[in-house]
């Protein structure tokens, strides 16, 4: 509990900071959902903010999963059931530059940062004799641990309101590591016709 409100404080304070800075630089302030794949099954939602020129903060909830390779060989998936899985959820605040490229509004963005979380890994498999569920019933592990997220992509703003990004996914941790590409909506104020180079 001391953890989880932890992060809630340092988002609350990065979004006071994003806040002030909005007001003095009006920066192009933006919302990120999306997933790809790789390593793992990923999914992510994040808040963007590009301000002073090519600098970008991000705060972001990251989720990533995987099936697991400690599940039983004889393993059976039941009705409207699925293979135990391994999850990573994370919290992670990133910094980083962007490189506009003056063509349509598009731009390189190349950020990282540290992020925190949790990774729920099965466990405790049981032989389980059932109808309609799975064979074995297991539980879960979890482990709390940093990550380093690394996240460069190309993004295409489709016009004032919304857009598209696309790139590759890393969060570095001492668990699960987490590679792959994904592929994003952007939403909010990603782009203004009267400055795409950049420029004010």
């Amino acid at each position: 509990m001391k953890r989880t409100f932890s992060i809630l404080l340092i988002c609350t304070l990065v979004c006071y900071n994003l806040t002030v800075l909005a007001q003095r630089s009006e920066p192009y302030i933006y919302g990120e959902m999306g997933g790809g794949f790789g390593t793992h099954g990923t999914g992510k939602l994040v808040m963007n903010m590009i301000f002073e020129g090519n600098n970008i903060v991000s705060v972001g909830y990251y989720t990533s999963s995987r099936r697991w390779s400690g599940t039983p060989p004889d393993y059976e998936v039941g009705f409207l059931s699925s293979y135990p899985r391994q999850i990573i959820n994370m919290i992670g605040i990133s910094y980083g530059k962007v490189f506009f490229t003056g063509t349509h509004g598009a731009r390189w963005v190349i950020k990282g940062g540290l992020a925190m979380g949790e990774v729920k890994t099965p466990t405790d498999f049981e032989p389980f004799r059932s109808l309609l569920g799975p064979n074995y019933t297991y539980n879960y592990t979890i482990d709390i641990t940093p990550g380093l997220i690394i996240n460069p992509a190309i993004e295409l703003p489709v016009g004032r309101g919304f857009g598209f990004s696309f790139g590759a996914y890393a969060n570095i941790n001492v668990i699960s590591p987490v590679v792959g590409l994904d592929a994003s909506l952007i939403f909010g104020r990603v782009s203004d016709r009267r400055t795409r180079s950049g420029k004010k």
